[in-house]
């Protein structure tokens, strides 16, 4: 569709108490207040290094569907960067966090740890340079890394999705909407064939999970009354192209604020670049 650069914007996060939420993503996980002139009594934004977090109030609210399994098509988890995945890992334990994987090595030589929000969100921290199995573009690689920012606390880093085609995924994201393509990880001892694949977009990826044999279902749609994983933003030149192109391609139109559903389930955001219109 376009040369113009994607980036990674933000995610939205829906949550039941805003109060509460706001004190675990900022007091247990270091984000910082940000665009404290668009909050109001049902959102609030945060900064993750350049990348935002957006915390949606939902009333009587639930997950839709979703479960932990990554076999499920759809937004997966949220990824943040920190310099030292075992002493913030530490640092959670302390504020009273249960690991749904707790700290590991994981493949691609990266350290690891897995929790879920107040409202189930799943939560990724990652620290190390990961290493590809298979290298798509070297000098990507090489651009990617030298943009990626550094810093102690948390930076937005990744989103996760389950995608039922990854050839079709590709065709979408990375040749229809301009996503450079990175590399693999596969997961070669997964009776399901499990591969990570990532797309890089600015200093951020999209991970995309696909398997050899059929994923789940995705959850029930994103609206007013979904908790969790909501929402992928990302800046792109002409968003009402990419929204155009997503639904062309098997989606569909109609998610909050103006999001647009892909066909595994992400609901995704487009934006022109800049902050977000408030």
């Amino acid at each position: 569709m376009t040369e113009a650069p994607v980036e990674l914007h933000h995610v939205e996060l829906g949550v039941s108490d805003l109060a509460r939420s706001l004190e675990f993503h900022v007091e247990t996980l270091g984000l910082q207040p940000a665009l404290r002139h668009a909050w109001t009594r049902d959102e609030a934004w945060l900064a993750a290094g350049p990348g935002l977090v957006r915390l949606v109030r939902v009333e009587g609210g639930d997950l839709g569907g979703w479960q932990t399994v990554n076999h499920q098509r759809g937004f997966r988890h949220v990824g943040f960067t920190v310099d030292d995945v075992d002493r913030w890992a530490d640092r959670l334990r302390r504020h009273g966090v249960e690991f749904t994987i707790a700290p590991m090595t994981a493949l691609g030589d990266v350290r690891i740890v897995f929790f879920r929000d107040p409202d189930g969100a799943l939560v990724e921290l990652v620290s190390g340079e990961l290493r590809y199995t298979e290298v798509w573009d070297e000098e990507l690689v090489d651009r990617h890394r030298l943009r990626t920012p550094g810093g102690a606390g948390p930076t937005l880093d990744h989103a996760a999705t389950t995608v039922s085609d990854l050839t079709a995924a590709l065709a979408t994201w990375a040749d229809g909407l301009g996503l450079g393509r990175l590399g693999q990880v596969p997961h070669p001892d997964d009776e399901r064939g499990y591969v990570r694949s990532y797309l890089a977009a600015g200093s951020g990826v999209l991970e995309v999970f696909s398997y050899a044999v059929e994923p789940l279902d995705a959850p029930a749609d994103v609206d007013d009354h979904r908790l969790g994983l909501r929402v992928v933003g990302l800046t792109v030149a002409d968003p009402a192209a990419a929204a155009e192109l997503v639904v062309a391609r098997g989606g569909r139109p109609g998610g909050p604020g103006g999001s647009v559903v892909d066909r595994d389930g992400l609901t995704v955001r487009f934006l022109p670049p800049g902050p977000p219109p408030v």
